[in-house]
C-alpha cells in the first residue's frame, strides 16, 4: 500500500513569542514556536510510526513486525520562511516551498495530490496539528468503501484529550442550519448507514459538519475530486480558506459521513492543539464552582 500525505504548515506567531488570544483562532497564528514545532513533529512522526516500515519486536532476532506496512510519502507545503520545518529531524518529510500566502497553502496541497494521480493507493490532506494514532486507519476506510460504495466517503471524528474533568472531547459537533454544508449535501437523504463488523452493528451518519482538519481518498475517489472543475481553486465557501481546503474537495463530490456518537471512536484523529477542550474545561469548572457555591449558601 502506497500512501501520499500532504500537510499545509505555517508559523505566523509574531517572533514566536506571543501566546494565543481570543482573536487568534488558529494555532499557526498564535502559539510559541516550540509548541508548534512539537505539534508538527507529532503529526509527522505518528504517520511514520503507524504506517511506515521498520517496525520490530524486541528480542534476540529483533523480529520484524507488521510486514504488510505501507510505503508512506509525506510532503509539507510552506510559504516563504514562515515555517518550522527546519526543526524536524532530517528524512521525515519532503519540503515543498512556495511563495503563496500562508492561508492558501491547502490549495498548494491540492495541486500536489492531483499531480500524483495514479501513483498511490491512498491520498491524504492533514493539517499540521492532527495526529493519526490508529494503525488500522486505512484498513477501516477500505472496509467502509467496500461496504457502502465509492459515492460515500468517511471522515474521522476529531478529538482532544486532557486529564481534567472532561477527559475526551469530540470537537466537531453538528452544525444547525448551516448553509455551507446544505449547499453541497442533503443530510436527510440516506442519513444513517449500518453495517456489521467486529461483532457489533456500526452506525455512520451523514454529517452537517464534515470538517475534520483532514481528508483521505482512495485512487478512484481522488480522481473524482481532481476532475471537479473547482478542485484546487481558491475559495472561502466553507467558513474560511483553511476549512475550505480541508473540507470542500470531499463535500463537492461525495456523501460525507462520520462514525455516529454511539461508535465515535471507530475512526478518529487527535487534535493536538486542544484549544476547544480548554474552553470546555474552564466552563465546566466555573459551572461546578457556581453550583457548589449555591449549595453552600442553601445549606
Amino acid at each position: 500500500m502506497k500512501i501520499l500525505i500532504t500537510i499545509p504548515h505555517a508559523f505566523l506567531g509574531p517572533n514566536g513569542t506571543e501566546r494565543r488570544t481570543e482573536r487568534n483562532l488558529y494555532g499557526s497564528e498564535s502559539n510559541l514556536a516550540s509548541e508548534r514545532a512539537a505539534a508538527l513533529l507529532r503529526c509527522v512522526s505518528a504517520l511514520h510510526q503507524n504506517f511506515g516500515a521498520n517496525q520490530r519486536l524486541i528480542g534476540p532476532a529483533d523480529m520484524p513486525c507488521n510486514p504488510d506496512h505501507a510505503s508512506i510519502t509525506i510532503v509539507v507545503c510552506t510559504a516563504g520562511d514562515q515555517h518550522l520545518v527546519g526543526h524536524l529531524p532530517p528524512g521525515l518529510v519532503h519540503h515543498h516551498a512556495t511563495t503563496m500566502h500562508p492561508r492558501l497553502l491547502g490549495f498548494a496541497c491540492h495541486a500536489l495530490l492531483k499531480a500524483n494521480l495514479g501513483s498511490f493507493d491512498w491520498y491524504g490532506y492533514v493539517e499540521d496539528d492532527i495526529e493519526l494514532t490508529d494503525s488500522m486507519f486505512f484498513d477501516k476506510l477500505a472496509w467502509f468503501n467496500a461496504a457502502f460504495g465509492p459515492k460515500a466517503l468517511l471522515q474521522p471524528n476529531r478529538f482532544e484529550v486532557s486529564t481534567g474533568p472532561v477527559p475526551k472531547l469530540y470537537i466537531d459537533g453538528p452544525v444547525l442550519n448551516d448553509a455551507s454544508t446544505g449547499a453541497f449535501q442533503d443530510v436527510s437523504l440516506r442519513p444513517r448507514m449500518i453495517a456489521p463488523a467486529l461483532g457489533r452493528s456500526l452506525v455512520f451518519q451523514k454529517t452537517t459538519n464534515p470538517h475534520s482538519g483532514c481528508f483521505f481518498a482512495d485512487r478512484g475517489q481522488m480522481a473524482a475530486m481532481a476532475d471537479h472543475p473547482e478542485y484546487g481553486q481558491f475559495t472561502t465557501a466553507f467558513s474560511s480558506p483553511l476549512e475550505s481546503a480541508a473540507t470542500l474537495p470531499i463535500l463537492r463530490c461525495f456523501d460525507v459521513y462520520k462514525p455516529a456518537p454511539e461508535n465515535a471512536s471507530f475512526l478518529e484523529v487527535r487534535h493536538i492543539d486542544q484549544r476547544m477542550l480548554d474552553v470546555v474545561v474552564q466552563y465546566t469548572r466555573q459551572r461546578d464552582g457556581l453550583a457548589k457555591h449555591v449549595s453552600e449558601i442553601g445549606a
